[in-house]
């Protein structure tokens, strides 16, 4: 909001002086009017960039609406010595905050908190896939365990953005597959928030 006031200032300024050395009376109507015109054009450009994209979209796709937090599962591919098995399926959460111009994403689980550090949409050739990369942080009764990682994920998405469906890979070697079919407008800030969400 700061950068599109900037902007209308400057191009506020700009008319006014253009106007001066075409000779032309810069009058205050002139300036008030341009100024009002500037302010509506610059809460328009806020509303599109919060809101407005995902009821009136521009462009020639409509990017789909992922904002809320998902419930799903995420299967390990992570093999334990010990055993010579796979741990169980266990249930996450992907907390999706979106905006005209940016998305982010945070996988929640029991034992820690992923935040994506670069996220995007891309089109695959049929259809879209939300890819992150991602910084893993275990709560501290577990790092001892499960230390700090970063990785990625690829996250396809149907056609009606009801379901996400993909894998992460990390830089332990780790890999696994990740599916969220159910999703909640609002945003989790933790994992038991999610949790108590009415699912």
């Amino acid at each position: 909001m700061n950068r599109s006031r900037m902007v209308a200032g400057a191009a506020i300024a700009i008319f006014t002086a253009l106007l001066w050395l075409g000779g032309e009376d810069v009058s205050a109507a002139w300036v008030r009017f341009v100024s009002l015109a500037t302010l509506v054009v610059v809460w328009l450009e806020a509303a599109y960039e919060k809101w407005l994209w995902a009821v009136i979209p521009m462009g020639r796709s409509k990017q789909p609406d992922l904002r809320g937090t998902w419930t799903g599962t995420l299967t390990t591919h992570w093999v334990d010595p010990a055993t010579g098995q796979s741990p169980p399926a266990k249930v996450c959460y992907l907390v999706v905050r979106q905006t005209a111009s940016r998305i982010r994403a945070a996988l929640l689980t029991a034992e820690s908190r992923s935040d994506s550090s670069v996220a995007a949409l891309s089109e695959n050739g049929t259809g879209i896939t939300l890819e992150y990369l991602f910084r893993n942080q275990p709560k501290m009764n577990v790092d001892y365990r499960s230390t700090a990682h970063r990785g990625a994920v690829a996250l396809d998405i149907d056609s009606g953005a009801g379901r996400l469906e993909g894998h992460y890979w990390t830089d332990r070697t780790s890999r696994g597959e990740l599916e969220f079919t159910l999703r909640r407008k609002e945003s989790s800030a933790t994992f038991a928030d999610a949790s108590a969400l009415p699912w």
